[in-house]
């Protein structure tokens, strides 16, 4: 499964999860001010589609169990273990600057550049919800 499929199946599914997690906040919402507030269920609505999306993207292009074992030597478990395989897969070299802009085309660049953009909202969501700022830590 490529990484639109798993998008449109995240897509799919997401209508089914959206309800069974909304409706319970919705009633709680009512009960507690006695009106919905549109902009909360509207930010309700983009959380859950956004992790269903990055849930769909993580664990649906999964190799089959005939890949695994070839790809087992490649699972990280130790943190920051990126930078050494990155400098590894990619031609960088730190005092040659005609290779610092070649990174940018290369697939080492793209898979650590998208697990940081993939992250973004979670961080934005986290602050909506739990309304913390830098000045608080």
């Amino acid at each position: 499964m490529n990484y639109l499929e798993a998008i449109k199946t995240a897509i799919i599914i997401f209508p089914i999860i959206a309800l069974i997690f909304t409706i319970p906040f919705i009633l709680h919402q009512y009960h507690k001010y006695g009106s919905i507030n549109k902009f909360r269920v509207l930010i309700i609505y983009s959380f859950i589609l956004y992790l269903i999306t990055i849930y769909s993207l993580v664990i649906f292009p999964l190799p089959n169990k005939s890949e695994i074992n070839i790809l087992n030597k490649a699972i990280q478990l130790q943190p920051f273990n990126f930078i050494k395989s990155f400098l590894q897969e990619t031609s960088f070299n730190l005092f040659k600057p005609q290779t610092y802009f070649k990174i940018f085309t290369e697939p080492a660049f793209y898979t650590v550049a998208f697990n940081i953009i993939m992250t973004i909202p979670l961080g934005m969501y986290l602050r909506y919800y739990f309304s913390c700022s830098l000045k608080k830590l």
